[in-house]
């Protein structure tokens, strides 16, 4: 049984080189595309592979960029508070919800925004 399948194989394996160019049945250029067919179907860095670590950088390059502007942002605001102190009173106010003496603070929530106003 083994060896019926091997001869039918071979057999077609002969009569493919037969009508397939010279320059195909090469050695080299036979080794070549097998290569290149592993390569882009069975390997562990295939072509679908690839392309899904492309997409992955350009989102991290995305995130990249925002987290640069962010960055940015941030530094501005904090040369801001360290240069003025009216804005740091109003920084403590608005995000610690400090007050002077003497003061009373309101804080109003409502049931369809998770902010506090």
């Amino acid at each position: 049984m083994k060896d019926l399948l091997v001869n039918e194989i071979g057999g077609r394996l002969k009569s493919w080189l037969k009508v397939a160019p010279k320059w195909l049945r090469n050695f080299y250029v036979l080794s070549g595309l097998s290569f290149l067919i592993w390569m882009w179907l069975f390997d562990v860095n295939n072509l679908s592979a690839r392309f899904d670590q492309l997409d992955e950088f350009d989102q991290l390059k995305e995130e990249k960029a925002y987290y640069e502007q962010e960055l940015e942002r941030l530094r501005q605001e904090r040369q801001e508070l360290r240069s003025s102190n009216a804005a740091l009173e109003k920084f403590a106010r608005e995000k610690y919800f400090l007050r002077k003496d003497g003061e009373e603070v309101y804080l109003f929530v409502t049931d369809d925004s998770t902010s506090v106003q």
